[in-house]
Order: C-alpha cells, then sequence, then structure tokens
C-alpha cells in the first residue's frame, strides 16, 4: 500500500500547537482548504463541508496524547481502505507536527500521493506562518 509521510518543525511549544491541530473536530481552524468543519453528535466523525455540501467525512479511530488516528468514511479522493495519524512531538522549544498515511487508490488516473501531499503540505504552510519555523 503506498504511503504519504510529511513533517514541518514549528517555532511553537508542543502544548500551544497541539491545542489547535489536535482538535479533530476544528480542521477549519488551522487548514485553509477546509471551509468549514464539525463534530457530530457522536464525537468521532468530523464532517467537512463546501457551504451546505458535504465534501468529506472523516472518523476517528484512536485518540493518544498528541496523536489521533482516523480513516475517511467519504472523501474526494479516489481511495479505500485510508488510514491517517496526524501527531506532533517537542522538537527542543518548538514541535514537529507529522501526518502519515496509508491507502489503496481506486483509479489509476488520480495520483492520490500527490494530492494527499499537497494537501497536508497547504496545511502545514499555514501551520508554519502562524508559529514560525522551528
Amino acid at each position: 500500500m503506498p504511503t504519504v509521510t510529511l513533517s514541518i518543525d514549528l517555532a511553537a511549544p508542543l502544548d500551544e500547537v497541539w491545542a489547535v491541530v489536535g482538535d479533530f473536530g476544528n480542521l477549519d481552524a488551522w487548514h485553509p482548504w477546509v471551509p468549514a468543519c464539525e463534530l457530530a453528535a457522536d464525537g468521532e466523525t468530523r464532517i467537512m463541508r463546501a457551504g451546505e455540501q458535504v465534501v468529506a467525512q472523516e472518523r476517528l479511530l484512536e485518540q493518544r496524547d498528541y496523536a489521533h488516528v482516523y480513516t475517511v468514511d467519504h472523501g474526494p479522493f479516489p481511495m479505500d481502505a485510508y488510514r491517517a495519524e496526524l501527531s506532533a512531538a517537542a522538537v527542543g522549544a518548538g514541535c514537529r507536527v507529522t501526518y502519515r498515511s496509508t491507502f489503496e487508490p481506486n483509479t489509476p488516473e488520480v495520483d492520490v500521493a500527490a494530492k494527499l501531499r499537497r494537501f497536508f503540505t497547504t496545511g502545514f504552510e499555514a501551520l508554519e506562518a502562524r508559529y514560525g519555523a522551528g
């Protein structure tokens, strides 16, 4: 299965960054491509919308200190068996945020890995603009 792993070092303390990044239901608080995100009543499903249209729905599988593991129930990329982890760790006075995923592309016409890299690179660039490079 293909794997995508990206990390960014930030100049802010781990707890400050994780208070934003670690809030599973508020992806729109830090990712500029997510116009609206809310946590469903079950507390484990985040729903991303563009206007009234649901563009993605992801389910939390596991929550640990400074990490959450999730899957996509419905999303814009043609893939199956998606499993991702977003985590953070202290690095000196700052921290490192890491995204790691595995998946099975279900159409050869779309480079899913490139799309995932672009999505998370954009989010990480927004975090760097907010907290500074570490």
